[in-house]
């Protein structure tokens, strides 16, 4: 079976996204073609979703996740 989406998570990420819309679209178009160049196999996958999470440790096995955003981003765009 051929993925049509890949995911990629950005956990506790030192750049988040701008405030600006413009300018956070550029930023995850950027990311997507980045992730596309290294791809073995470009043509299997449509599109890639970019997540950028917060993490934050409670106790020794417990630990948060906050979804502070993403986009999926077509091929076709980039």
């Amino acid at each position: 079976m051929i993925p049509r989406v890949q995911a990629v998570c950005f956990i506790n990420s030192k750049k988040l996204p701008q405030k600006d819309i413009n300018e956070t679209v550029n930023e995850f178009k950027a990311i997507a073609s980045s992730i596309h160049r290294s791809v073995l196999y470009q043509d299997r996958y449509k599109s890639y979703y970019i997540i950028f999470v917060a993490r934050e440790k409670r106790g020794l096995l417990l630990s948060t996740d906050s979804h502070t955003a993403g986009m999926d981003v077509s091929v076709r765009e980039l």
